[in-house]
């Protein structure tokens, strides 16, 4: 079944997010809910597979700092391709780090999911 682009949209949103999700059982819950048992998430030096791959690149990201990501515009959606503007950094200081993700939903789920940093 096609997902509407209300609820790919909704999944851009809730993928920025739970990448800073500090609670690790809503963490993966959530992860469970958005993303494909199969997801793969393109970086330029790596590729994380997997609900495991996801969550240990996320641990990776939160260890030793309080950074999240916010949105930078609103994303962009044609036939399951989503295209997101995000920054990285502190609550309420100046992102360390900007980027794109480029995502594809499939079945109301995020199945690939590229990272480009600008």
């Amino acid at each position: 079944m096609a997902s509407s682009q209300t609820e790919n949209l909704k999944l851009a949103n809730a993928c920025l997010f739970v990448f800073a999700v500090r609670d690790d059982a809503e963490r993966i819950k959530t992860t469970k809910e958005i993303f494909h048992p199969d997801i793969v998430m393109y970086e330029a030096d790596r590729v994380n597979t997997g609900y495991d791959g996801l969550e240990a690149r996320m641990q990776e990201l939160m260890a030793g700092n309080d950074f999240g990501f916010e949105a930078a515009g609103k994303p962009v959606e044609n036939h399951g391709l989503i295209v997101a503007d995000w920054t990285f950094g502190p609550s309420g200081g100046e992102p360390v780090l900007s980027g794109t993700d480029i995502t594809f939903a499939e079945d109301g789920k995020i199945r690939k999911l590229w990272v480009n940093f600008k």
